[in-house]
């Protein structure tokens, strides 16, 4: 069962040629616990870092993060001396740095991919529901095509503003999916007709095929 020690806090001084001697030699003991020290007295005020302490920082900070991303977790200490631990520091950071930046962006490029899988897959449902092929819902000079959802069945209004149009409709949802096909000069007054039926138009894919080959290609990308 672990147990409190006694600790006595002490205050170290010395003069600044002998200073890194002095850190080395007490971070070689293991016996000091360093608190940061804010006290701006008289006589001792806070001092300027070594001069590789920045850069030691800034490494240190590196492996923190490197660490925290691959998740490791291991408390196991290992005693080295300090010159061996620095010269491996310099060696292996810029490559695992290297190796870790390629990873990652391998790993948002499969995150990107996948969303926009799933984003794909999304779109394609009501053209699912309609299965026609996609590559019909355009590419026409004399024809504008309407692609998406109503709440009721629009037949009568479209028929209100001419008989010269195709209509494929399917259940989807609490209404329809409808595909509607008209004389691109009529193309205007539909479009009004359909926006006060309140019909939302759906994405628009332009692949060829039918959507269930398309779901299919999709989810074999995963």
């Amino acid at each position: 069962m672990l147990e409190p020690q006694r600790m006595d806090r002490v205050l170290i001084v010395g003069t600044k040629d002998v200073m890194e001697l002095t850190i080395n030699a007490l971070h070689d003991l293991d016996i000091l616990h360093v608190e940061d020290y804010t006290a701006e007295g008289e006589y001792f005020k806070l001092g300027k870092p070594l001069k590789n302490a920045t850069s030691l920082s800034e490494k240190l900070l590196k492996l923190r993060s490197i660490r925290s991303y691959l998740g490791t977790k291991s408390n196991v200490q290992f005693r080295e001396k300090r010159e061996k631990v620095l010269d491996d520091i310099e060696r292996e950071l810029t490559s695992l740095e290297s190796s870790l930046n390629s990873k990652m962006n391998e790993k948002s490029a499969l995150e990107s991919g996948i969303k926009d899988v799933v984003h794909k897959q999304e779109l394609l449902k009501p053209y699912e529901a309609l299965g026609l092929p996609l590559d019909l819902l355009y590419g026409y000079e004399n024809v504008t095509a309407f692609a998406g959802t109503v709440p009721k069945d629009i037949e009568p209004v479209v028929k209100a503003i001419t008989g010269d149009y195709e209509l494929i409709s399917a259940p989807y949802g609490k209404g329809f999916v409808i595909a509607l096909f008209v004389p691109k000069d009529l193309a205007p007054k539909v479009s009004d007709a359909l926006v006060k039926n309140d019909f939302i138009e759906v994405e628009p894919l332009r692949e060829p095929g039918q959507p269930s080959a398309i779901k299919k290609a999709l989810e074999d990308r995963k």
